[in-house]
């Protein structure tokens, strides 16, 4: 897995002072940190940037690159729309048609290896660009502006004062700034574990997938995610003696075994000397489901052998059968 090198603790905030042609841009300030926290100053980083609608893991209708360097306060200040085009027109977007989020990817040592930082909703500044009707602006009669803004200074010294927290951002409330929590792209992200609750009993003529009991969960999947599945536990050969017992073990979502992968057959093989032998399971695979509600299970059913087969419980840890997914928004 790719380790992000950096975080970004940034702020936006738009320039009011739209002419009779609102310019095609708005503007985007933002304070690079490293993951200590630690402003990169006077370093050069690149921007990827992607306006997003409808989602925060939308369809990306535009998306530029910019290439700076931070100042002595780790700030960088980017005219959205006035980037490196990727893909899109940025001037034919339809503002008023839809949602739109801005996506920021970073690349701290300057390059092209941009991590994702975070998405957030555009409020509604920037849909002054789809009236494109405003004359003038008077900034004397617009209330509660910083008053650094307000006379040219682009807050660097302020925001830098703040000293949040990598996973912070400064915003302003109306009245001072503040740090508040990044926003992130990791809204509907989860994590969970499931544990068997009984012990089914296979015999040699159980050919079909029969539920383990407890290994299952019901998830909510959003858009433009993956799900990755994982189990693992014991089985048991029954007979004392010389004998062997065999348990094909799948991992099924809304009632079917998907797609290549996501099976395993396993085999308990007992001595005349030694009897109730334990095998382990394990089972990994990565799901790409529709956004919505889905059941995953595990199922297991006999493989044939010369003895019944007990799979998972209720209570031993060393048999136990273990059900996790992880829901990873992208």
């Amino acid at each position: 897995m790719k380790k992000i090198i950096s975080l970004l603790s940034f702020v936006m905030f738009i320039a009011l002072g739209l002419m009779a042609q609102a310019p095609n841009q708005f503007k985007y300030q933002a304070i690079a940190r490293n993951t200590a926290g630690n402003i990169l100053a006077n370093q050069s980083v690149g921007f990827e940037i992607s306006i997003l609608q409808n989602s925060s893991g939308g369809t990306s209708v535009y998306t530029e690159t910019h290439a700076v360097t931070t100042n002595e306060h780790g700030l960088v200040n980017l005219n959205i729309g006035g980037g490196a085009v990727v893909s899109g027109t940025f001037s034919t977007i339809d503002w008023g048609g839809a949602i739109y989020f801005i996506q920021v990817r970073m690349d701290a040592t300057g390059g092209t290896a941009y991590a994702l930082m975070g998405s957030s909703q555009l409020l509604s500044v920037p849909y002054a660009l789809n009236a494109k009707t405003v004359s003038s602006i008077d900034w004397t009669d617009i209330a509660n502006i910083p008053s650094d803004i307000a006379d040219g200074d682009d807050d660097s010294d302020i925001l830098a004062s703040l000293a949040c927290s990598p996973n912070q951002v400064a915003m302003w409330n109306g009245s001072s700034w503040a740090c508040t929590a990044m926003p992130s792209s990791t809204a509907g992200q989860n994590a969970a574990d499931a544990y068997g609750s009984g012990q089914i009993i296979l015999g040699v003529s159980s050919t079909t997938y029969t539920l383990i009991p407890g290994l299952t969960q019901t998830i909510t999947v959003p858009a433009n995610a993956k799900v990755f599945v994982t189990t693992y536990g014991g089985v048991q050969t029954q007979t004392a003696g010389t004998a062997y017992g065999i348990a094909d073990i799948g991992i099924h979502v809304d009632g079917n075994l998907v797609g290549s992968g996501g099976q395993q057959r396993v085999v308990s093989a007992n001595t005349s000397g030694l009897g109730n032998m334990i095998d382990k399971w394990a089972v990994s695979k990565t799901y790409t489901l529709s956004a919505g509600i889905h059941t995953i299970d595990v199922r297991a059913k006999d493989g044939g052998g010369t003895a019944d087969i007990g799979v998972s419980s209720g209570a031993s840890p060393l048999i136990q059968g273990v059900l996790s997914i992880i829901i990873i928004n992208l």
